[in-house]
C-alpha cells in the first residue's frame, strides 16, 4: 500500500493511504502521486531543520514538492511525466462504520502489523482489505494508532521496527532499501513496507465476569510457591522474577492464582513459550481452570490470529506482533530453542510488555544469566524442587551403545526398547531429524507387535501425531527435541539415543528425563541415556536431577516409600 502526503491548511503534515479529507471541515493539499511510506518519511526528514514548524504554508508546500520531486526524479523519468503536483484535498465519505471499527480495534489493540497482516485481518473479519485499511487509517487519525516504515535508518543503520534487528541494504527503485532477515518468518519487513502499530489496550476484551475453578487443589508446597508469585505481581517496584521448579512440579498451575489476580484488575496476561507444543499443552489447562474465558492461542499451526482476547498464549515468534500489550507475562522455558540465545526474541518479549508490566521466567532448567541474577538477589527466586505427588525425579543412567553416523536402531538396542515398552509408552529421542525415519523403520521391523510413530518440527502431521500420542495410540514414539518440554504422558519411559551428541546439552537431557514419572498414578519411570561414552553433559544432567531431589528431601517435600 502506498501513501499520500497531505498538507493541511494549518501547516500540519499527514500521511495516509487515502487522499481524502479527515472531515468536511478539513482543508488542504494532497500530492497527486502516492509513494512508499518509508520514502515519504525520508523526504520529510530531508527538509531543512524546523521547516515543518517555522515556515509558512506556502514555503512548506514548495519545499515538500521540491524534495519529493528531486527524490522521485528517476521514477518520474521512467514514466515520462513531470512527477507529483499538489491537488486540492478532496472531501469524501469516510466509509467507516464506528461499530465495525470498534470491533477491528478489539482485534488489533496492542499489535504491530505489516500490511499483509492487515489483509489477513480482513480475511478473518470477512470484509474487504480496503475496509480494514480504512479502519486502520481512521484509528491513526484519532491518534489511537500510527503508521511507520517497517524498516528505517536509525543511527547510520537500517533497523527493523518490528523486531529491532539490523536489516540488510539493497539497491531499490526508490534508492537504497533494506529487508530484515531476522523476522522474515512472520512476513518480509522492508523499508518499503508499512507497519501499523495500534495503541489500543487488550483490556477492552476483558469479560465482566468469569469463573476461576481449579480442577485440582494445589499441594502445600505448590500453594506456598503460588503465594510467592502472587506477592511478586502485587508488589510495586520489582519487574522480573524467576520460578525455578522441577520438571513436573506443576509450575504452570501454581501461576494461575496470579493470572486470576491480574484479570480481575483488567490486566492483559500472556503465557509464552519458544515451542508450539508447549503452548498447545498449556491451552486446555487454562480453559479447564478458567471456564468461559476466551483463551487465544497463537502459533504457526493456528489459522486464526486476530480474535479478541485478554488472555493470550503464544510462541515467542508470534509475540513480535505485539507492542506494549501485556501487564503480566509468563515466559516458560527461556532456555529452549529458538528463544535461547536469540536477542531478537528477547527484545520481542520486552517490547510486548507494558512499561510497568511484570515478567516471570518459568523453567526447570533456567538459563545461566537469569539464574545468576536470581542467585545474586537481583531478582526474586521462587523455588519448587519437588513434584506434586511427592516422589523423587527419576534419575537417568547411562548404557554404552554405538551408533552409525546415519542413525538407526541395532537389534540389541531394539531388545532394550522392547523391555521399556513392557513398562509403558516409550519416548525415543534422537539428535537429528534424519534419524527419525531410520530409527522408526528399524523399530517397526524388529518390534512389529507395537504401534510405533515418529515426528519432528517440520512434519506436516506433527499436531495430529502428538495428539494421538497423548491419547495413547502409540507404544513407541520417535522424536527430536520438540517433545523434550511441556508434554505430560502417563507412565512414559524415556530413551535418548546418541545422548552424547553435541545437540543434547545438560539442560536438554534434564528436560527429556523430566518426561518420566510426572503423574500421580504413574510417579515412576525409567530414563536411559544410550551413548558410546558418558560425556560431561550426561554427568551434569544427572547431578542436576540429584541436586533437585536432595533439596526436595531436605525441605521435607518427598513422601517416604512404604
Amino acid at each position: 500500500m502506498r501513501f499520500f502526503l497531505i498538507l493541511n491548511e494549518d501547516g500540519e503534515i499527514r500521511l495516509s493511504p487515502f487522499a481524502e479529507a479527515d472531515s468536511p471541515f478539513e482543508r488542504g493539499l494532497v500530492l497527486s502521486q502516492a509513494f512508499p511510506l518509508g520514502f515519504l518519511w525520508d523526504v520529510l526528514k530531508s527538509l531543512r531543520p524546523g521547516s515543518p514548524h517555522t515556515a509558512d504554508r506556502q514555503t512548506l508546500s514548495r519545499d515538500i514538492l521540491q524534495a519529493v520531486s528531486a527524490a522521485s526524479e528517476r521514477e518520474a523519468a521512467a514514466r515520462g511525466d513531470r512527477g507529483p503536483e499538489w491537488d486540492p484535498l478532496v472531501c469524501a465519505p469516510s466509509g467507516v462504520d464506528e461499530k465495525s471499527c470498534r470491533d477491528f480495534g478489539l482485534r488489533v489493540g496492542g499489535r504491530q502489523l505489516l500490511g499483509g497482516d492487515l489483509n489477513h485481518v480482513a480475511g478473518e473479519m470477512a470484509v474487504s482489505p480496503e475496509q480494514v485499511w480504512r479502519w486502520a487509517d481512521h484509528r491513526v487519525r484519532k491518534k489511537l494508532a500510527g503508521w511507520f516504515p517497517a524498516v528505517s535508518r536509525q543511527g547510520g543503520k537500517w533497523l527493523c521496527r518490528r523486531c529491532g534487528g539490523e536489516a540488510k541494504e539493497w539497491p531499490g527503485h526508490w534508492g537504497p532499501a533494506a529487508t530484515c532477515p531476522g523476522c522474515a518468518a512472520l512476513g518480509a519487513a522492508t523499508s518499503l513496507e508499512v507497519l501499523y502499530r495500534d495503541y489500543g489496550s487488550l483490556t477492552g476484551n476483558a469479560p465482566a465476569n468469569y469463573d476461576f475453578a481449579p480442577r485440582w487443589p494445589l499441594t502445600a508446597a505448590q500453594s506456598a510457591a503460588a503465594g510467592e508469585v502472587l506477592r511478586f505481581v502485587d508488589r510495586a517496584g520489582e519487574k522480573e522474577a524467576l520460578v525455578w521448579a522441577a520438571c513436573g512440579a506443576g509450575k504452570t498451575e501454581m501461576c494461575f492464582p496470579a493470572v486470576d489476580w491480574a484479570l480481575r484488575r483488567r490486566i492483559p496476561v500472556l503465557f509464552a513459550a519458544p515451542r508450539q507444543d508447549v503452548v498447545h499443552d498449556v491451552a486446555p489447562r487454562l480453559r479447564r481452570d478458567f471456564p468461559g474465558l476466551p483463551v487465544r492461542v497463537l502459533s504457526g499451526s493456528v489459522s486464526r490470529h486476530y480474535e479478541p482476547g485478554v488472555l493470550v498464549l503464544a510462541t515467542t515468534h508470534q509475540i513480535l506482533r505485539f507492542y506494549r500489550a501485556f501487564g503480566l507475562v509468563f515466559l516458560d522455558e527461556m532456555d529452549a530453542f529458538p528463544y535461547a540465545g536469540s536477542r531478537m526474541l528477547a527484545r520481542g518479549v520486552r517490547q510486548a510488555l507494558q512499561p510497568e508490566g511484570k515478567l516471570l521466567w518459568l523453567s526447570a532448567t533456567p538459563s545461566r544469566d537469569v539464574l545468576a541474577r536470581a542467585e545474586k538477589g537481583s531478582i526474586p527466586l521462587i523455588r519448587l524442587p519437588a513434584r506434586h505427588h511427592g516422589k523423587p525425579l527419576p534419575v537417568p543412567y547411562w548404557e554404552r551403545q554405538s551408533f552409525d553416523a546415519g542413525g538407526g536402531c541395532p537389534a540389541t538396542l531394539c531388545e532394550k526398547l522392547k523391555d521399556l515398552a513392557q513398562l509403558g509408552p516409550v519416548l525415543i529421542f534422537v539428535p537429528k531429524i534424519s534419524w527419525v525415519a531410520t530409527v522408526l523403520a528399524d523399530v517397526r521391523l524388529r518390534l512389529p507387535h507395537f504401534v510405533c510413530e515418529g515426528s519432528y518440527s517440520a512434519d506436516p502431521g506433527r499436531r495430529e501425531k502428538i495428539e494421538g500420542l497423548r491419547q495413547g495410540r502409540y507404544r513407541l514414539f520417535v522424536t527430536t527435541s520438540i517433545l523434550e518440554r511441556g508434554v505430560t504422558l502417563p507412565g512414559v519411559q524415556v530413551a535418548v539415543l546418541a545422548a552424547d551428541h553435541p545437540v543434547f546439552d545438560e539442560r536438554a537431557l534434564v528436560q527429556m528425563a523430566g518426561r518420566a514419572g510426572r503423574t500421580k498414578d504413574c510417579p515412576d519411570g525409567r530414563v536411559i541415556f544410550f551413548a558410546e561414552r558418558e560425556a560431561a553433559s550426561l554427568k551434569k544432567a544427572r547431578r542436576w536431577i540429584e541436586e533437585q531431589n536432595r533439596l526436595a528431601r531436605k525441605e521435607g517435600l518427598l513422601v517416604r516409600s512404604t
